[in-house]
């Protein structure tokens, strides 16, 4: 004859726990009546309910700061895309502007039609400005299109 397997202690423990989580985690007992009982139980009911809350909140919080950290890791990202440009050498006018003209025709409309408005009054060092900050948005726009992002 066969002898039937030890018994299972995790799986015992695991079944007596679901058992008292159905019958005393449920609204039939009234907060007075468990702390009744606990406090009965030699357990303090007050530092246990301190702590259940505690233990809450703390989950709470990480809940609504979880977003942060996908925040950062985007954050940097952008960051490394935009250090690895390489800088705008010191160019003449009519480089800067070509630079520009050439730069605008793969972006966005508002920016194209801002670009397309440079007057003469405009000096070289905003010219400058003006095509590093177009050509870091089309850095970041072809990052976007990356899979990895």
């Amino acid at each position: 004859m066969k002898k039937p397997p030890p018994p299972n202690d995790a799986a015992l423990v695991r079944q007596i726990d679901d058992a008292l989580d159905k019958d005393v985690l449920s609204d039939a007992y009234p907060l007075d009546e468990v702390a009744k009982a606990l406090d009965a139980a030699g357990a303090d009911s007050h530092a246990l309910l301190k702590e259940g809350q505690d233990f809450v909140a703390g989950l709470q919080r990480k809940r609504r700061l979880a977003w942060q950290a996908e925040a950062r890791r985007k954050v940097d990202a952008m960051k490394q895309t935009l250090g690895a440009r390489t800088p705008v050498a010191l160019l003449s006018r009519a480089e800067l502007l070509g630079r520009i003209d050439e730069a605008r025709k793969g972006i966005v409309e508002p920016v194209a039609i801002a670009a397309r408005n440079l007057t003469a009054e405009v000096t070289d060092e905003e010219l400058l400005q003006i095509l590093e900050e177009i050509e870091a948005l089309a850095v970041l726009a072809g990052s976007e299109k990356d899979p990895k992002e």
